[in-house]
């Protein structure tokens, strides 16, 4: 029985999910799949996931995928942490929504910039493990403001 925060995360794939919105899809070290799912949940899936891994150290993100549809990217498999953030840029003429997606290498995390749903690469960004804040989970270790 899953409990907590775990209860809110999907850990089944849905098809329509993929077909409808940019996703991530993570597998942890016991096997367990986890799937974004925050349209479905009302608040970050992300956060949810990083918190339930503070709460169990002995686990940690050994894949990490993201995309739309069909077209998605597979990030370094056991990274020492991995970095995704939301982003969204408005202007009078509309918005531009992006996925920013890393890995913690070397005490640093390498930040990709991808726009979506279209799937289109802008860049690559080094950032420091103190400015992620939410957005890095490593090792089954939860960072918060740059505290672990």
């Amino acid at each position: 029985m899953i409990i907590g925060k775990m209860s809110k995360l999907r850990t089944k794939e849905d098809r329509e999910q993929w077909e409808r919105y940019a996703r991530w899809e993570v597998v942890l070290s016991d096997g367990t799949t986890v799937y974004r799912n925050d349209e479905e949940i009302g608040e970050s899936a992300w956060v949810l996931l990083g918190e339930y891994l503070k709460d169990n150290p002995h686990l940690s993100i050994t894949q990490f995928k993201f995309g739309f549809r069909d077209n998605y990217r597979t990030l370094k498999e056991n990274a020492e942490g991995y970095f995704f953030r939301n982003s969204v840029v408005g202007s009078l003429a509309g918005s531009q929504s992006s996925f920013l997606v890393g890995i913690l290498q070397d005490g640093k995390i390498l930040v990709e910039k991808w726009e979506i749903p279209e799937m289109l690469y802008q860049g690559t960004e080094e950032r420091t493990v103190e400015s992620a804040n939410l957005s890095l989970i490593t090792n089954g270790l939860y960072y918060e403001k740059g505290v672990t």
